[in-house]
């Protein structure tokens, strides 16, 4: 989780509103419960200089309710490297 920094013991999804945009549920207790989608992921020096957000990975099966696997959008190149890639991540002699 990133709200407040430890992995496994959270579920943050990214749901899809029934009339557009995008809706952040997370079972985290530090979740900021007022975050705006669109706001948080628009990059504005002096307002929102973080844009790290969630995101669907199109590369993972969807969950068995039909949702899309959520990433943060920090993560994803470890994301990809880790979950997507046929070559080991941490073997320093692929890279």
């Amino acid at each position: 989780c990133l709200f407040y920094g430890e992995e496994g013991k959270c579920l943050t999804s990214l749901i899809n509103k029934k009339k557009g945009g995008l809706v952040i549920v997370s079972t985290c207790q530090y979740q900021h419960s007022e975050m705006k989608y669109k706001a948080a992921s628009t990059f504005k020096p002096s307002a929102n200089p973080c844009t790290n957000v969630p995101i669907h990975c199109i590369l993972c099966p969807p969950s068995t309710s039909g949702t899309p696997e959520t990433i943060w959008k920090y993560n994803t190149v470890n994301h990809l490297l880790i979950y997507h890639s046929k070559e080991d991540p941490y073997n320093q002699g692929s890279m």
